[in-house]
């Protein structure tokens, strides 16, 4: 059965919630904690810059200063965009692969995302253009700015992530395990 990139990141996220922890909600959720106000909120689900939210989870995240997770299903719409966010750029094999862990066997289909490629491992998973300027790749960790936000040549770089996975070895621990099937690669 064929299905649309979008249809398959919302699978995916439904069914990567149902095993998340708490401390693991707590770390996305910080993410969307700095509203101060309802109507910044509702604005922003307006611009659809946030999913469609609860007055219950609107009411929490102006009320505390942190998010406080008793309940996941309560927070579920921010925990499903940002796992969705977190797909962007995936290649359609990779989505497939992720549906398959699940129990799900379809084709996704539809163009992937316009994505900017890391000067420094060379896959497309940066923001394309202006937007990617700073973005840290999730493949190899290469902020992308140059060589001083680095605090390396980008051919020293490029050598480590070659022989260690990363630009080096501190940064080894924070790239995504599996970016190199994530996203496709410019030839």
């Amino acid at each position: 059965m064929n299905i649309s990139r979008d249809r398959a990141k919302e699978i995916i996220a439904k069914e990567s919630i149902a095993s998340i922890t708490e401390e693991e909600a707590k770390n996305i959720l910080a993410e969307y904690w700095h509203y101060d106000n309802e109507s910044d909120i509702h604005s922003k689900i307006r611009s659809g810059e946030l999913p469609s939210l609860s007055s219950k989870l609107i009411s929490l995240m102006i009320a505390s200063d942190e998010p406080m997770v008793t309940d996941i299903q309560v927070f579920e719409p921010l925990l499903a965009d940002w796992k969705i966010f977190k797909l962007k750029y995936s290649a359609n094999e990779y989505l497939e692969k992720i549906l398959s862990s699940y129990g799900h066997e379809f084709k996704v289909e539809g163009k992937i995302e316009k994505a900017g490629i890391c000067p420094c491992c060379n896959y497309y998973s940066i923001d394309p253009g202006e937007d990617g300027m700073w973005d840290i790749c999730p493949v190899c960790f290469w902020e992308n700015g140059g060589d001083g936000p680095n605090h390396m040549a980008i051919a020293d770089a490029q050598n480590n992530f070659i022989k260690l996975g990363a630009i080096d070895e501190r940064r080894l621990q924070f790239v995504e395990k599996d970016g190199t099937i994530k996203y496709a690669k410019n030839a």
